[in-house]
């Protein structure tokens, strides 16, 4: 292929030799997983500008399945050789800049920095909490290295950053969520004792909501205990903040079932106690009064 041809349907990426293998991964699987993922077709070619016969990764698609494509691969090969894409500031060698024309010029790549602590937190288990991220702002959100790379409209770079703070702040305290004027946003008032059951042991409760409907969720604990009945439903689609409002209602109202049994169940305890106290009382009554008779009948014959 000739790499140096202009095409706007093609990216290039130069994979070390050493690295060509993991990228493939076995019989292709993960070049294929990549391409099913983003939507590309992806394969090694030869360049034939190049007088080694040096081999590059071809990527053809859209510009915005390019680069999620590229960041996917980069991020792969940046765990096999460390700092071989950043630099030791952990920014890119090279910015990736070649998309910023898509999208009538509102595409761009941005990076977010984080610390060791900090990108165990954001990535998750699996990638979960990366991918929770990325689906709940619309941003094509990959960590190379301990760097986050976010790309897409600048709105949507603007939401995964919001987001990915947030996330941290989660981790080692209450969170400074500011909800005036977003349009990303549904604030659903919950009852102060149905919270902790939204939540769950861990939040793993509200992590399934998220999970299902594609959001990024937590209490409101920003403005002290007055708001911590609010929570913030965040998504870059309305249709997904709905479907977790509703999901999240559905939790509320087994709660609130589950308390109000639960009190029936201790007024009937009290009112069998009460009725149980009477007749104690009652009893207590009746012998007291067989005994003062049985002491009037004995005076009585003492007289006689």
């Amino acid at each position: 292929i000739d790499f140096d041809e202009a095409r706007d349907d093609m990216s290039a990426v130069d994979v070390p030799s050493n690295c060509v293998g993991f990228v493939t991964g076995r019989g292709g699987a993960a070049l294929r997983s990549v391409e099913e993922e983003w939507g590309t077709l992806m394969f090694f070619a030869k360049d034939k500008n190049d007088a080694d016969g040096k081999e590059k990764l071809a990527i053809f698609g859209s510009p915005r399945s390019r680069c999620g494509a590229e960041l996917k691969v980069i991020s792969s090969v940046e765990y096999k050789v460390a700092n071989y894409f950043l630099n030791s500031d952990r920014e890119p060698r090279v910015p990736i800049d070649w998309y910023d024309d898509a999208n009538d010029g509102d595409f761009g790549v941005e990076v977010f920095k984080l610390g060791a602590e900090e990108f165990s937190y954001a990535l998750g288990k699996g990638g979960s909490t990366r991918k929770k991220l990325a689906k709940a702002s619309g941003c094509i959100l990959e960590y190379i290295g301990e760097t986050a790379f976010m790309a897409g409209s600048k709105a949507e770079r603007g939401r995964a950053k919001d987001y990915l703070t947030w996330l941290l702040q989660q981790r080692t305290g209450s969170v400074d969520a500011t909800v005036e004027g977003r349009d990303d946003v549904l604030v659903m008032p919950v009852p102060s004792e149905a919270v902790g059951f939204l939540t769950g042991a861990n939040g793993q409760s509200l992590r399934q909501v998220e999970h299902e409907s594609g959001t990024f969720c937590f209490a409101d604990t920003s403005g002290g205990e007055h708001l911590a009945e609010n929570i913030l439903i965040f998504s870059c689609k309305e249709s997904r903040r709905k479907a977790a409002e509703k999901m999240l209602q559905e939790r509320v109202d087994i709660k609130q079932n589950q308390d109000r049994r639960d009190r029936d169940r201790r007024d009937d305890r009290n009112d069998r106690g009460d009725r149980g106290d009477r007749d104690d009382r009652r009893d207590r009554d009746d012998r007291d009064d067989r005994r003062h008779r049985d002491s009037d009948d004995e005076d009585s014959r003492r007289r006689d």
